[in-house]
């Protein structure tokens, strides 16, 4: 036997992968799993396996508002999400509800003229009649099967929506949203054929249509990141109008309005700010950093285009030396970035979520300031650290310059729709009062405790939420000051002098007695 031909030959070494250039610890990556194949984090997988928990296909909204509405997207990302969504791929065309405008321009070959769109709106805010707008009215009743299928979804528990990247990107930022957005043309829909039923005096045919997208808004809102919560809250908005309406217009008894005031009441919250910014705005950011660390100035287009600010410039400057950073330094500021501003966002008193925002937002001012400033980017080396801790350090600051939300324009908008959503319920209290009494109250305190067990107060001051009736007790104003915090007497954006303020308008109904 040739012994060197039976001794064991050695194996060519399989090469090493290269090591993750930062550290998974909860200061930098925050989540420890799942990982790909080069150990880094998988943040768009762990954020579908935090949102698919305990959703089923008989529980998920989202599979009927998918049905209802359909899906855009290439052939690649559709498979990937219905795979997700668990169920089988829907056709491209099909019975989908389609927008208004498309609508329109279908049948008439044209888009509305700004008498026909002024139309439309106002048949989301008053009552109307087919006859009167048929258009209008074949809209909806062309939509009658996949508002069925919406009004549906909105009686289950959970809604999610699978979070895919659009064909070949790297990062969440790229994650689309196609069927999030579409749900704005649904809460349309319902809210102007509820507005035909009043006119009809079907009311309580009505009322369920509201009832539905209020609870749309609070699916919508509950997905991932402040794009849904924002939708959510455009949607409320309209729910809302829906509802002054219904006090307007729908004769409600004292009975009536105390029931349609318990049913908004047993609605789950709307999202909270705080929580969409901890967990999938944090980790989106977290997600372009650490694309960064692994690509360095390839991965910049695709994270933001082609902006020239001097934050950007920063960014080009430390990503020619990516290798030379410390990503878990940037790491760390990023989250006590985040750390701060959810610690901001859950503060109870207005005034001192508003001072801590403002001081957030000064310190990013100033982040901004020495990654701009080639002295001041090069005095940093002075600071102490090692070399490669600064620049981990200034990347932090140059990242939280470019990718951090506006965090203080989402929490703002969610204290905004929480406002009008308590001014609502209350509008009821004062419905119910004022048919037992034919009169509006002078005070809210009339309204406690036989309507309501306490007055909520106004979340942007923390102080009363103003209140006036008409001369005659049959017309109301009821508002809060809005973010701003100034009394502007009801005013709003749309108001000729535009404000911020709150409100919700009864004026008198010269038909009621």
């Amino acid at each position: 036997v040739d012994a060197k031909a039976a001794a064991p030959q050695p194996q060519p070494e399989t090469p090493s992968k290269p090591r993750p250039r930062l550290t998974v610890s909860k200061e930098t990556t925050r989540i420890f799993e799942p990982l790909d194949d080069e150990g880094y984090v998988d943040y768009l997988a762990a954020l579908n396996q935090r949102e698919r928990e305990g959703v089923t296909l008989e529980n998920n909204a989202a599979v009927l508002f998918v049905q209802a509405l359909g899906l855009e997207g290439d052939l690649i990302y559709r498979d990937d999400y219905f795979r997700l969504l668990g169920i089988d791929p829907l056709p491209e065309q099909g019975d989908y509800l389609s927008d208004y405008y498309l609508y329109f321009q279908n049948k008439h070959g044209r888009q509305p003229d700004e008498k026909e769109q002024n139309e439309f709106f106002d048949a989301m805010s008053a009552p109307w009649s087919a006859a009167g707008a048929p258009t209008l009215a074949e809209w909806l009743e062309s939509n009658e099967k996949p508002l069925a299928l919406v009004v549906e979804g909105t009686h289950r528990p959970r809604c999610y929506f699978p979070l895919v990247k659009s064909t070949g990107a790297e990062t969440m930022i790229s994650v689309l949203l196609p069927t999030v957005q579409q749900t704005r043309a649904a809460a349309r829909a319902l809210l102007a054929r509820a507005m035909r039923k009043l006119h009809d005096g079907q009311v309580k045919e009505a009322q369920d249509d509201i009832l539905a997208c209020h609870r749309l808004a609070r699916l919508v809102g509950s997905t991932p990141f402040l794009i849904g919560m924002l939708v959510g809250n455009a949607i409320e908005a309209m729910a809302c109008q829906g509802d002054a309406a219904l006090i307007e217009h729908g004769k409600l008894s004292a009975k009536d309005s105390l029931a349609y005031l318990r049913e908004l009441k047993t609605l789950p919250p709307m999202a909270d700010a705080a929580d969409v910014i901890d967990v999938s705005e944090r980790y989106a950011t977290l997600d372009v950093a650490a694309s960064f660390a692994r690509r360095g100035a390839p991965a910049m287009e695709e994270a933001i285009g082609e902006r020239t600010s001097g934050p950007v410039q920063a960014l080009e400057a430390l990503l020619t030396n990516f290798l030379f950073v410390n990503w878990d330094e940037a790491m760390r500021l990023l989250n006590e970035q985040y750390d701060k501003i959810v610690a901001a966002a859950r503060l109870e008193k207005a005034a001192e979520r508003e001072r801590a925002l403002h001081n957030l937002e000064q310190e990013l001012f100033v982040f901004k300031a020495d990654v701009s400033d080639p002295a001041r980017l090069a005095a940093s080396f002075f600071e102490g650290r090692s070399p490669r801790k600064t620049m981990g350090r200034n990347m932090g600051k140059v990242l939280a310059a470019l990718m951090l939300p506006a965090f203080d324009a989402g929490i703002r908008a969610a204290t905004r729709a929480r406002t009008r959503a308590e001014i609502g319920q209350l509008g009821f209290a004062l419905a119910a009062y004022r048919a037992l009494h034919n009169e509006y109250p002078e005070s809210l305190d009339l309204l406690v405790p036989q309507y309501v067990a306490e007055l909520p107060a106004d979340p942007f001051t923390d102080r009363a939420l103003h209140y006036a009736r008409d001369e005659d007790g049959r017309g109301f104003l009821l508002y809060s000051v809005g973010p701003n915090g100034i009394d502007e007497g009801g005013l709003t954006q749309d108001s000729a002098l535009p404000a911020d303020d709150i409100p919700l308008q009864i004026p008198a109904d010269p038909e009621r007695k």
